[in-house]
């Protein structure tokens, strides 16, 4: 999405990826408050702007692509469901983060449930509004960017250049919570061990 808005080529990909993995180890080494912060930042601007695209693209869906009539074989449906299996690997983090958490008996159960279930209401509603603006063929030619692309028929190139920094934002967002998300996991298997020595039981206070 960045090297399609920026207009460079595909040879800038690792590069531009490179910078935004630094840019945010770099971020974390601030600490737990900046990388909530940041997240949190993050996050209400990445819904701003889907919320902008659904409600936008609703007044613009062709029905005869979204109709019953128009769906793919189940075995392409079926497919299509186990990738959105990668869409819900995030959700671990809340597990990770749950020694941090405030009362974790009463916040953790409504943070799975308000969070999965308000992605999935996301996620249908962001599917529906890109299958009915653009044709699989178009979603296929346009696969790098292709939410981005759904966003031109009824947004124009400000749709375009909108949806393609937000993809930024969710991109970002991810990377900044691995860190975090794999330091919480690491962090009670070195005390026993399993860890090489740097990074083994932290230094006793005390006798």
């Amino acid at each position: 999405y960045l090297a399609a808005l920026l207009g460079l080529g595909s040879s800038w990909q690792r590069a531009l990826a490179s910078l935004i993995v630094v840019c945010f180890a770099v971020l974390n080494l601030a600490g737990a408050q900046v990388v909530g912060r940041a997240e949190s930042a993050l996050v209400y601007f990445k819904l701003a702007i889907l919320l902008i695209f659904c409600f936008a693209g609703l007044a613009f869906v062709n029905t005869a692509r979204t109709a019953p009539a128009a769906w793919p074989p189940v075995s392409s449906v079926v497919y299509a469901g186990a990738l959105i299996f990668l869409g819900y690997e995030g959700f671990e983090l809340i597990a990770n983060a749950s020694e941090d958490a405030r009362d974790p008996a009463r916040t953790l159960p409504r943070a799975y449930l308000i969070s999965i279930g308000g992605v999935i209401a996301l996620y249908v509603l962001v599917a529906f509004v890109a299958v009915g603006n653009l044709s699989p063929r178009a979603i296929a030619a346009d696969s790098d960017y292709a939410l981005a692309a759904a966003a031109r028929p009824f947004l124009g190139t400000a749709g375009f250049t909108l949806i393609a920094i937000a993809a930024g934002g969710f991109t970002s967002s991810a990377i900044n919570t691995a860190p975090y998300g794999a330091a919480e996991f690491t962090y009670p298997v070195g005390p026993v061990g399993e860890l090489p020595p740097p990074v083994g039981p932290p230094p006793r206070d005390g006798p």
